[in-house]
């Protein structure tokens, strides 16, 4: 009895183990497609004619926001080693104000394209990646320190993007990852009754991604 149990376990666990072994994990190599959601939070220069201040102590009122998009890319690996190119386009809602008296500023970024280069090593199923590269986003911008009915203006701000990840690779080629990245733009908004006004702000960025390796 003990026996014919022990041949039927063995019956059903070897082609469950052999199936998990035709399922191979991603290895970061190759191109790849993905989707990410982010959180940011940051703040604007003085551009509500007011004293400098630092950019956290002077932001008020629905600072930080979302961040979601797709992404796509290139992996090259040798051995443990991994380079990167990547294209990211993102919906934004991320907002940052100041305010100086009764007066405030706000501005709101709208969407973000960015592309970058990155270096990782690889541990087992882990990478740990760094990235730079330049972005660009659409921001629009409200003060009423010219006007006390302000219309909105809207330009493309550009700038800087830094950032590291871990990503850890799943069965089907899938990976999942945590990031980190931080923005340093800036661009010149015509409002109404002020002229043009350069802004620069930077957000702290963090949030997650799932990404597919198309082939191998």
């Amino acid at each position: 009895m003990r026996l014919a149990l022990l041949v039927l376990l063995t019956a059903c666990l070897v082609p469950s183990a052999q199936a998990a072994a035709d399922v191979p994990y991603a290895d970061f190599s190759g191109v790849y497609l993905g989707i990410q959601t982010d959180y940011a939070a940051g703040g604007g220069s003085d551009w509500c004619s007011c004293t400098p201040a630092s950019f956290f102590a002077d932001a008020t009122g629905g600072e930080g926001g979302f961040i979601a998009g797709a992404h796509a890319g290139i992996d090259w690996r040798w051995g443990p080693l991994v380079v990167e190119g990547e294209t990211r386009l993102s919906y934004a809602d991320v907002s940052f104000a100041e305010t100086c008296g009764s007066r405030r500023c706000a501005g709101e970024l709208q969407w973000l394209a960015e592309a970058h280069v990155g270096l990782g090593l690889v541990f087992g199923n882990y990478m740990i990646l760094a990235q730079s590269g330049y972005a660009a986003g659409d921001v629009q911008a409200l003060s009423d320190a010219f006007a006390p009915t302000t219309a909105p203006a809207t330009s493309i701000h550009d700038g800087r993007v830094h950032g590291a990840r871990i990503d850890y690779a799943m069965s089907g080629n899938w990976r999942m990852a945590v990031e980190y990245r931080y923005y340093d733009m800036s661009g010149e908004n015509d409002i109404p009754g002020g002229g043009a006004i350069d802004i620069e702000w930077i957000a702290h960025v963090g949030g997650l991604r799932m990404t597919y390796e198309v082939g191998e």
